[in-house]
């Protein structure tokens, strides 16, 4: 099965050169549609790239929204610095279906990863996220621990469900609440979040068994850790 690899928007990890202005507003595009759609996904890194200068003229040019800066701090005054934003292969697949059932997962793969190095075509997926219009806010951590406290009986660690929300978005209240209806019959804390888990990926039809049975074994059920 697919390895849950990691995607930057703005800089990949294994590039030694800035991106150009059009790259930049493409990737821009895509930040702030994710940050309307699918906010979970994306994880905030501070990230810094040596023997890089933005010169005074080049910063005229790209404008004040330009996210790279030349640092300023002693470790990375020789550089560049800037915001990204890292996302992971399955929570966004997972994301990209829940959200379109017609949607077949061989074909998103194939029109997004088609790229060297399974790099993300970050054009096919602009293509992609604007068929979606279900909205969603970013949950603050105060509103998330407040989910967590309606479910905290099941004995799951607060930090573990933080992280399923980062897989699943909104969906972790659901789930959290099935788990909690499991837990009240078997009281069995890793059973209940198995079952609901599994419950939650059945809902994603363009899934195999296998793959389905894969993520939850491989990824989902080593977040349970209990109180």
């Amino acid at each position: 099965m697919r390895n849950n690899q990691e995607y930057y928007i703005y800089c990949d990890l294994n590039v030694s050169v800035l991106p150009s202005k059009q790259e930049v507003e493409t990737s821009t595009v895509v930040l702030q549609t994710l940050q309307r759609t699918m906010p979970h996904l994306l994880h905030t890194t501070k990230r810094y790239m040596p023997h890089q200068k933005i010169s005074w003229l080049e910063g005229l040019k790209h404008g004040k929204d330009y996210p790279f800066h030349n640092g300023r701090q002693a470790e990375t005054k020789d550089g560049v610095v800037w915001t990204d934003y890292k996302l992971y292969y399955w929570p966004l697949m997972l994301a990209l279906l829940k959200q379109n059932s017609a949607l077949d997962y061989q074909h998103v793969h194939n029109k997004l990863f088609n790229c060297p190095e399974l790099a993300l075509n970050w054009e096919a997926f602009d293509h992609l996220l604007k068929g979606i219009n279900a909205y969603q806010q970013l949950i603050e951590m105060d509103e998330l621990d407040r989910w967590y406290d309606e479910i905290s009986a099941t004995l799951i660690n607060a930090r573990s469900y933080h992280a399923l929300y980062r897989w699943l978005g909104n969906d972790v209240r659901q789930v959290g609440y099935d788990a909690f209806d499991f837990f009240m019959t078997e009281r069995d804390s890793e059973e209940a979040w198995h079952k609901a888990l599994a419950k939650h990926l059945e809902t994603i039809k363009q899934l195999s068994p296998e793959m389905r049975e894969n993520l939850l074994v491989t990824y989902l059920q080593p977040l349970i850790k209990r109180v």
